[in-house]
């Protein structure tokens, strides 16, 4: 059964529609070239008939099965699909423009259809108010602070001693505050400031800024502490 966010006319993200936004075709180079779905399904876990706890099973073995890890894995699709933008700024006037999304072969109540980690996309964060949240602003500030970098594992978020929830996270990366410096070899995801993180911390505002030139489909970078769009 179809899943719909949004009003008609859709955009279908699968790959029975825009490929771009169908997880089995979204490669993410900063995870070794993978795609969305390949990294997602791998990371279930399932219980064997003995007890023990596998995981990295393939795309066939393991979709549509029930892991036990069932809320971890539906944040890191949100999170994948994050990472993915961050890497495809220009797919960000697209999924702007649409009034809805539709994944013709999810399921509804799934945390996992083609259009759960785009739907946040359609409007908000990238128009209107309310972007740079507190919360992120002091994620930010502290990482600056500290001259640390943020550590994720599952949804728990380290800057020193503090602790943050994943989702402030996320919404720092959409801001493009942030760099993804993990090294792949295990399960912690390592974050630093880049220079639009450090713009934003310094002037608040120009994370207003991020969002326009995103909405705009425009490239950006720092000068002089503000952020510019890259000509």
């Amino acid at each position: 059964m179809p899943v719909y966010h949004g009003k008609p006319p859709f955009l279908e993200c699968s790959s029975a529609g825009d490929r771009r936004l169908s997880a089995f075709y979204a490669v993410i180079k900063g995870r070794g070239g993978k795609t969305i779905e390949e990294i997602y399904q791998g990371a279930k876990q399932f219980r064997s008939a003995d007890g023990s706890i596998t995981s990295g099973h393939t795309i066939k073995e393991a979709k549509g099965c029930r892991p036990i890890n069932g809320p971890e894995v539906r944040l890191l699709y949100g999170t994948l699909w994050d990472e993915y933008m961050m890497e495809n700024q220009h797919l960000f006037p697209v999924i702007a423009a649409a009034n809805g999304l539709s994944d013709r072969f999810g399921r509804p109540g799934s945390g996992a259809s083609a259009t759960h980690g785009r739907s946040t996309m359609i409007k908000p964060p990238y128009h209107g108010a309310g972007r740079l949240t507190p919360g992120v602003y002091d994620l930010l500030q502290k990482m600056a602070d500290e001259n640390d970098e943020a550590v994720q594992e599952g949804i728990a978020v380290w800057v020193d001693l503090r602790r943050y929830h994943s989702s402030t996270l996320h919404k720092a990366l959409q801001l493009c505050a942030l760099r993804d410096v993990s090294d792949d070899t295990g399960t912690l995801r390592r974050y630093v400031l880049n220079e639009v993180g450090h713009a934003i911390v310094n002037d608040p505002s120009q994370a207003d800024k991020v969002v326009i030139l995103l909405t705009m489909g425009r490239n950006m970078t720092v000068k002089d502490g503000k952020v510019v769009e890259l000509v």
